[in-house]
């Protein structure tokens, strides 16, 4: 006789997942940053990280919020968590030179 795998009622499977972005007009950036995304709730320009980018990739059903947007957040949502390549990045770090064009 086959098995069936108990189904699973995890709650956090049901809860978006979150990328919070700093807002395309931040004084600082990591160098490398993309500027083409928006926030979903407010639709302000935001800009992602290199390593946000490939974390986008592998979780495409991630929601992309803005710094200002994420606090009503906080008790609904699981964030997507900070990588060590998120971490290594802080040294990239660099005067936004594209803020007054977004």
């Amino acid at each position: 006789m086959r098995r069936t795998p108990p189904k699973r009622n995890d709650a956090s499977a049901q809860k978006p997942r979150l990328y919070v972005c700093a807002r395309a007009t931040s004084p600082l950036t990591v160098k490398g940053s993309t500027f083409t995304r928006q926030c979903r709730d407010c639709g302000a320009r935001v800009m992602v990280a290199p390593s946000g980018e490939r974390l986008l990739q592998t979780t495409p059903t991630a929601v992309i919020i803005c710094m200002v947007c994420a606090p009503k957040y906080v008790a609904q949502a699981d964030a997507l968590g900070v990588t060590k390549e998120a971490i290594t990045e802080r040294g990239n770090i660099e005067p936004n030179t594209w803020k007054d064009r977004n």
